[in-house]
């Protein structure tokens, strides 16, 4: 099975075809050979090889480091190949960043390792071009806010584009100002900020914290923000890499909750006075467990500790037989007619 595809350019053809013969024994496949620099950007472009192995002096009109500069859009691995070490020639070379430059007469060995490494290096830096696109991808598309910022100078290295829709302020404006989202954070949170971001300069960071802006528009709005802190190989943090979240709505339903929840509270306490005043306690029965919840009042009248869980059992053995009898009638008649009763008892 072959290794992969590799272009010789050389116009020397019985040296090219001992290149050849030394490419098929380490396993690679020549399907053409180039001898001008036209030919192998024509080739590079319709054979699309692994590698290519370029000469630098070639008849015609393009020589071999002009045709590599045009072929590295192609994003193909080029080894000069050559008999030229001089200075400005190699200087010239390596403007195209070339994955090799070997002499000739070259070391077989020589060759073929460093036509694997470019191969590998090639082939890792697609991939991890890949992945940076994906990320790109999902980075410009969040609704999130994701920012890379350095440290201790606060300048924001990067900033994805919902940045504006969450603060009203552009990526442009953020890069421009180290102090930007600092010198919007509400009145009430300044404090708290201030400190979060010291302990962020020091190395130390929490899974998330939250605050409260004002936007460029004057709009309140509270932030979720996550950070993970980048650090040297010495441990000394350098960057912060981080998400923030719009999360006002949510705290609106919060907000709301709690309000609710006071006004509930004191709804609850008013109804527990006047129970207590109108001497009027109140009951639930769960049919299917026979378990009763009972008001603060209820206890108080069937003789009861507060908070003591009660079963209707327990209850039975508060009334005479026939009493309860009685009311047992009455709760089943309105289970099945579907009505209210009303019964008196002792």
């Amino acid at each position: 099975m072959s290794k992969g595809k590799i272009l010789i350019v050389e116009d020397e053809s019985i040296e090219a075809l001992d290149i050849k013969h030394a490419l098929e024994s380490f396993g690679y496949e020549v399907p053409n050979i180039a001898t001008s620099g036209e030919d192998a950007v024509e080739l590079a472009l319709d054979i699309k090889p692994d590698l290519i192995l370029m000469d630098i002096i070639l008849k015609g009109n393009t020589d071999g480091i002009a045709a590599a500069a045009k072929i590295k859009e192609l994003n193909i691995p080029v080894i000069y190949l050559t008999a030229y070490s001089e200075e400005s020639k190699v200087n010239r070379a390596l403007l195209t960043e070339p994955y090799g430059y070997i002499i000739k007469p070259f070391d077989r060995n020589e060759l073929k390792y460093t036509i694997e490494l470019a191969i590998y290096k090639n082939k890792m830096e697609m991939e991890l071009k890949i992945s940076e696109e994906k990320y790109r991808r999902l980075a410009e598309n969040s609704k999130d806010m994701i920012y890379v910022m350095s440290i201790p100078d606060g300048n924001y290295q990067y900033v994805n584009p919902a940045v504006e829709k969450i603060t009203e302020f552009s990526p442009e404006e953020f890069y421009k100002s180290t102090r930007l989202l600092k010198s919007y954070i509400h009145p009430d949170h300044k404090n708290y900020y201030k400190k979060t971001w010291k302990k962020l300069l020091n190395g130390e960071t929490q899974s998330a914290y939250e605050y409260k802006i004002v936007t460029k528009s004057g709009k309140e709005k509270w932030l979720n923000q996550r950070n993970t802190i980048i650090t040297d190989n010495e441990g000394n943090p350098i960057a912060i890499e981080g998400t923030v979240t719009d999360i006002t709505k949510r705290k609106e339903i919060e907000e709301g909750l709690k309000k609710r929840e006071m006004d509930f509270n004191i709804e609850n306490k008013k109804l527990l006075r006047a129970q207590r005043v109108a001497k009027i306690g109140i009951w639930e029965n769960d049919l299917s467990t026979n378990d009763l919840l009972w008001s603060e009042e209820m206890y108080r009248i069937m003789g009861f500790e507060p908070n003591t869980p009660v079963n209707l059992v327990d209850v039975t053995k508060l009334f005479p037989t026939k009493e309860f009898k009685r009311f047992q009638q009455a709760v089943d008649a309105a289970i099945n007619k579907n009505s209210p009763y009303s019964i008196d008892s002792k």
